[in-house]
């Protein structure tokens, strides 16, 4: 059965404080089924991370980096 991923859950997969129970779930389930992501979500999981280099979270180093790990995923 398919499920929806949006930019928080995938935000926690890239964020190295950002550890939840429900994010490493998704990502098992990821792994053996469908994922549906909305239309908007390369643009909100950029913003998310633009937010979190502003409170000092993530560096921009980071933010290459993440973005370019989201790019992969299928």
């Amino acid at each position: 059965m398919a499920f929806i991923v949006d930019a928080s859950i995938v935000g926690a997969w890239r964020l190295p404080d950002e550890e939840t129970t429900i994010a490493d779930q998704t990502m098992e389930c990821k792994a053996a089924e469908d994922a549906l992501t909305p239309d908007l979500l390369r643009h909100e999981f950029r913003s998310f991370l633009l937010n979190a280099e502003r409170r000092g979270r993530i560096s921009d180093d980071l933010i290459h980096s993440a973005l370019s790990r989201f790019r992969e995923l299928r």
